[in-house]
């Protein structure tokens, strides 16, 4: 009761805050800003629980909840002659309050056109993203939309030409531990340890971006990734395993006014490692039935598969996308969208999905207040498909339900 207290009380002095331009201050010949964003979430969630048996956990539940969202950040950029750095640092509390070092990096101007960056910023690939609310700057993640917050410690090169641009970047790997966790791979790993391999990185991940304005009105922007690890496997009864991922994104912004348009697609291979591919509702993971734990079967994760004598792993194929209209005005901007994705899940067995899918779509209304002061009511309705598992919820039930979340996302910046 006090934290939500403390929240509301915190609105409504945002409401009463004086306007702000960000802070600029110079330390001898740099020039610093530093600059901070709040945002406070409060709603109604509805969801419900599908095919769950109702001996175990209610099949529909309601719940008001007020927040802070994961993008709220503090943030500091220095600039000296064709040198720059930036750092940010993000918080929330949406289970327990926490802050990470989201962004730290530092990036050298040779001229107007060429550029390098180096340090933890975020990923080159599939830079578009709808703009989504509610449930923490969702952007549609794991509903269509691929995560817009991924960051990942990097070299980047850069060029602008003005109508071209262009990102190359090496980046670090991303592992997907999912892979060595027997509890989602239903005790398939070797010899039922995880610890029975090692993960060995011998090249960086690759990441290109492009970004093409041939009209005004018009930007299409498409990206490529790419990365691969080897699991070493140390005992002798297990063989080594590659893990590649790949994918590929086409992003398109068209500027018809009095509405705008963006859309993406994507499309790829053991995409888990991208982390919000698979965003399911966590009151099931794991649910108990019949005094033991049972876990779903993530997306986008590649799964053991006995061959003969030995388990290897069997790639996943991931694709989806999303469409947003909006109409900006003068203070508001109203706005619809949606999304759908769908995941192979290397499974061949009649007890088991082929494919699972998710979608989403969203309603909402961008109301600016003051120059430092948004506010946004939103609706959103997330669709969780199927468990991999047909017999996820007892005997032929596999139905994850839905979730329908009403609120309003207040956003105080400078």
């Amino acid at each position: 009761m006090k934290k939500r207290l403390y929240l509301l009380s915190a609105i409504i002095l945002m409401m009463a805050s004086p306007a702000f331009a960000g802070v600029d201050f110079n330390v001898g010949d740099a020039k610093a800003t530093l600059g901070a964003s709040v945002q406070v979430e409060a709603g109604w969630d509805y969801q419900f629980h599908g095919d769950v048996p109702t001996d175990y956990i209610s099949d529909k539940e309601t719940q008001q909840y007020v927040i802070i969202q994961d993008p709220s950040n503090i943030n500091l950029k220095v600039d000296y002659k064709g040198l720059g750095a930036y750092t940010e640092i993000r918080f929330t509390n949406d289970s327990a309050f926490e802050i990470e070092l989201y962004s730290i990096y530092g990036e050298y101007k040779f001229n107007d056109r060429h550029s390098i960056l180096f340090g933890k910023a975020p990923m080159a690939f599939s830079t578009m993203s709808p703009k989504q609310n509610l449930y923490n700057a969702n952007c549609l993640d794991g509903f269509g939309g691929l995560d817009p917050f991924k960051e990942a410690f990097q070299v980047r090169y850069s060029y602008n030409a003005g109508k071209i641009g262009v990102d190359v970047a090496l980046e670090e790997i991303k592992t997907d531990e999912m892979i060595l966790d027997e509890n989602y791979q239903a005790g398939l790993v070797p010899g039922g340890n995880s610890s029975a391999y090692q993960i060995q990185n011998y090249l960086p991940a690759i990441a290109v971006n492009f970004n093409w304005k041939p009209i005004d009105k018009l930007t299409i922007n498409p990206s490529v990734y790419a990365q691969q690890y080897k699991l070493k496997p140390k005992g002798q009864d297990a063989v080594h395993q590659n893990v590649t991922t790949y994918a590929l994104s086409l992003g398109i912004e068209a500027d018809l006014k009095p509405i705008n348009i963006q859309a993406e697609g994507w499309y790829g291979q053991n995409l888990g490692v991208l982390g919000g591919i698979d965003v399911r509702p966590a009151f099931f993971d794991p649910i108990e039935i019949g005094g033991f734990d049972d876990f779903m079967i993530p997306m986008g994760t590649p799964q053991w598969d006995l061959v003969g004598s030995e388990y290897k792993l069997k790639d996943v194929i991931t694709y989806g996308g999303w469409l947003q209209v909006e109409a900006p005005m003068e203070t508001i901007t109203p706005r619809i969208g949606g999304g759908y994705q769908r995941s192979s899940t290397g499974i061949v067995d009649q007890d088991f999905q082929r494919h699972i899918f998710t979608w989403g779509a969203f309603a909402n209304c961008d109301i600016k207040i003051k120059d430092y002061l948004n506010v946004c009511p939103e609706v959103l309705y997330m669709y969780n498909g199927r468990d991999v598992n047909k017999d996820f919820l007892s005997n032929g039930y596999s139905k994850l339900g839905y979730e329908v979340i009403g609120g309003v996302t207040m956003i105080l910046s400078f």
